[in-house]
Formats: structure tokens, C-alpha cells, sequence
């Protein structure tokens, strides 16, 4: 048996998010630092009989932490002019813009709930700020490799 071929850190990211009824969807990656992405069991106080026929009991969850940029092209720009906005998301964690067998995207939808926030602290180094970003699916995320 082959050994698996492991996800780098320095093989890129590709993040983009489409707004229902765009035109092209805003790619975000080049401001991201790190992402994770995480499910958790679905509250099941409101699940319905479907969503318990279907089995959609799992609750996906992106976390970015990205550069804090006020360019009018940054991500942190996109997510503020956007809040609250339904988007479909698109997570390449390969780097490619089109996703393969070996190399699939994670696609879903949500809300973009809220506005990102900003910080800073003083330093001698060129460090720059950061900022923690949440983005909640609204059902099952899938696996696309073509």
C-alpha cells in the first residue's frame, strides 16, 4: 500500500465566496493565514424529520484568520461590504482553481453573518494585524472532485 499524499502548508489556498446572483464569485484566499474547517453534532432541539431522515445532523463550521487589510479588494472588505449576505463558498485546500480526484473542493452555503473585526498592537517587528473570521454552513458540506 502507497503512502497517502499529506496536505501542505505551502501548496496554496483556494477560498472563494459567490454572491446569489453574482456575476463572478470574490476569491479570498491570498488574505488568508489559516483556516480550519469542523463539524459539530446539530443542535437537536429543531431538527425536523427530515433533517433526521436525511441524516444532515452535523453542523459545518469554517474558521479563516486573515490579514487585516482596508483595501477596497481585501477579504476583510469583502466580508464587511457583504455582511449578511446568502453566499455559496468554495474551499480548495490544494490551492487549485478547478478540483480533481485527488485534488476536490468543499463547497456550501451560508450567511455571512456579522462584520469581521480589527485589532492592532504596538511592536518594533513588521508584523501585521489579524482577525478571526466564522463562517457557519447551512447544511451538509460536499466533496467535489470534478
Amino acid at each position: 500500500m502507497a503512502v497517502s499524499t499529506r496536505l501542505k502548508g505551502n501548496e496554496g489556498f483556494y477560498l472563494t465566496f459567490e454572491d446569489v446572483g453574482a456575476v463572478s464569485p470574490f476569491v479570498a484566499g491570498d488574505d488568508v493565514k489559516s483556516y480550519e474547517v469542523t463539524s459539530e453534532d446539530k443542535d437537536d432541539s429543531d431538527l425536523t424529520f427530515r433533517e433526521a431522515q436525511d441524516g444532515a445532523t452535523k453542523e459545518y463550521t469554517l474558521s479563516v484568520t486573515a490579514i487585516v487589510s482596508f483595501d477596497t479588494t481585501s477579504f476583510w472588505s469583502y466580508l464587511w461590504e457583504n455582511a449578511g449576505e446568502d453566499v455559496e463558498v468554495v474551499i480548495g485546500p490544494k490551492g487549485n482553481e478547478a478540483p480533481t480526484a485527488t485534488k476536490p473542493h468543499f463547497v456550501g452555503t451560508g450567511k455571512l453573518n456579522g462584520k469581521p473585526t480589527f485589532a492592532n498592537e504596538a511592536r518594533t517587528s513588521q508584523e501585521g494585524a489579524e482577525f478571526t473570521f466564522e463562517f457557519v454552513f447551512e447544511g451538509e458540506l460536499e466533496k467535489v472532485t470534478a
